[in-house]
This record gives C-alpha cells, structure tokens and sequence, in this order.
C-alpha cells in the first residue's frame, strides 16, 4: 500500500509525463524530482524507479538511466522490467552479449510474456524443423540452404545449422522454466544434439559448409553470416567449445585482412 505523500509525488510526476513525449526540459527535470521524492517516501516503489530511468533513457542520459534500472533490480532482483531496460541501455552503448543476457533474464523473470507469447512462437517454429531436418549419416542438416551472398545451394550449411541450433536450444530453455510439454522438449534436445556441427578446416577455420570448398583461402569475402554460432547465437565460446571458438576467431582474423 503506498502513502499518501507516494501517491501525491507520483501524481505530480505523471502530470510531467507528457514530457517523455514532448521535449520541454523543465517539465523533464521536475518529472525527475517528482519521482526522487516519491523513491524518498517509498524506496520499494519499482515503477517510479522505472518512469524515471526512462525519462533518462529518452533524454539519452544511457549511463545514468542504466544506474537507476541496476538499482531497482538490486532492490527487486525478480522485477523483470528492469532487466528489460538495462539490457535497452547495454544495447544502446554497444553492449551487445551483456543485453542479451538481460532480454533472456527479463523474458525468464516475466513468465507470463513466455507463457502467453514467446514460447508458442519458439514452439511453433520448431515443430516446423522437426519436419523439415534431414537426418544424413545420422546427423540433421538443414536441406538445400544457403550461406548468404556466398557459395552453393546444399545441406548443412553451417548459417543454417547455428540458426537451428541455437532455435532449439533457446525452445528448450522455455519448456524448462514453464515446466511444459516435456516428451516434445525432450525431443527437440534429442534432435539439437545430433544436428551437424559445423568443422574445422585446412588452416584452422571455421568451415562454412559440410566440406571445405576449393580456393577457400584466396577467396576474399567480406561477409560472416557463418559466425552465427558466436553472435548473435551462443552456440561457440571459450567455455564450452574452444576449438570452434579458436576456428571462428581464424575467420574473423581472416575476413578482417582481406578488407585492408
């Protein structure tokens, strides 16, 4: 329940709220105030931690309205709309990964975006690969695909399988939290774990399709869409796969000469 003199702050801070729409920066800064004293009577008030952050965030005071969203969410480490805004911070300054562990920590905490929206979307979309995967030689591979801009049409075409993988990866961390749909969820892990992984080839890099192609070394292209794996997807890092990890860092060094 919050006190009068709380609701009076918020009321007048609301008043200023037009403000995150309009540009009068007086309006902007008592709006802040407003909030600060309302914070003052109740320190647990989650949303005026949040109008304010945002009021920050639209004047494009990234820094200071990341430390507001951190506040709260020490305060209320399960309030998922402040992970929600620290990761638009962190995407805002060029934070990319730090982000997206915060989206994932926001959607995780607000079970009820999962539940309602994003994990019938994700279990849509892998009930679609599990007709369309092609088991060859015991492994799923993504038939006819491509690598963008570059090289053949053909199966396993390691864009295709990190985009895969990192689909049913992300379906089965859903069905974990929800607690739902366990034979499928377990069947989705059954088929991530047999899907083909993308190799290593001739000088140490991460291959872009099931077998190296010829002249892959003089072939100076610019584009990385077979990096997937590394970002946006999480499927190669240091931790659990060093070897791609060291193959995908290869490729990037190797992308990276033929530009300059």
């Amino acid at each position: 329940m919050l006190s009068s003199a709380t609701r009076i702050w918020i009321i007048r801070s609301r008043n200023y709220t037009s403000l995150r729409r309009g540009s009068n920066i007086n309006e902007k800064e008592k709006a802040i105030e407003c909030f600060n004293l309302a914070i003052q009577h109740n320190f647990n008030f989650h949303n005026a931690y949040l109008e304010k952050g945002k009021i920050l965030y639209n004047q494009k005071k990234i820094k200071e309205a990341e430390k507001v969203f951190n506040l709260v969410s020490t305060i209320s480490p399960s309030f998922a709309d402040a992970y929600y805004w620290i990761a638009k911070c962190q995407q805002s300054s060029g934070q990319n990964t730090e982000a997206k562990e915060n989206y994932q920590r926001a959607y995780g905490l607000d079970k009820t975006y999962l539940k309602d929206i994003a994990y019938p979307f994700l279990k849509e979309v892998a009930e679609f690969w599990e007709e369309q995967l092609k088991l060859v030689n015991g492994q799923y591979v993504v038939a006819n695909g491509w690598s963008p801009e570059h090289g053949p049409h053909e199966d396993g075409c390691s864009y295709n399988q990190e985009i895969v993988w990192d689909l049913l990866t992300n379906y089965v961390k859903a069905a974990d939290i929800l607690g739902v749909d366990k034979a499928f969820r377990d069947k989705m892990a059954g088929m991530r774990d047999k899907l083909h992984v993308p190799g290593v080839g001739n000088f140490g890099q991460l291959l872009e399709w099931m077998t190296e192609k010829p002249g892959e070394k003089t072939d100076h292209h610019r584009h990385t869409s077979h990096l997937f794996g590394v970002f946006p997807g999480h499927q190669f890092n240091y931790e659990t796969t060093p070897k791609l990890a060291d193959a995908a860092k290869v490729c990037n060094h190797w992308i990276y000469s033929a530009l300059y």
